[in-house]
């Protein structure tokens, strides 16, 4: 699991918890029979906005169906 830690969070601890726990994310990860290891942790929720994360989503996702 990644997570994106941020030090301005604002709030009480349960605010920040809460906050905490809907930024979380999980890598996708990819490691073929000969060595080849696919890791990423980008938040690709912005693939729509992002020219980078759009590129890296489609890349994987080329990748991985292959």
């Amino acid at each position: 699991m990644q997570m994106k830690v941020h030090g301005y969070v604002q709030g009480d601890m349960d605010k920040r918890s809460a906050y905490m726990e809907s930024i979380k994310g999980f890598p996708i990860i990819r490691i073929n029979d000969g060595g080849t290891l696919l890791v990423s942790t980008m938040a690709l929720e912005k693939a729509a906005t992002d020219p980078v994360a759009g590129r890296l989503l489609f890349n994987m996702i080329n990748s991985l169906s292959k």
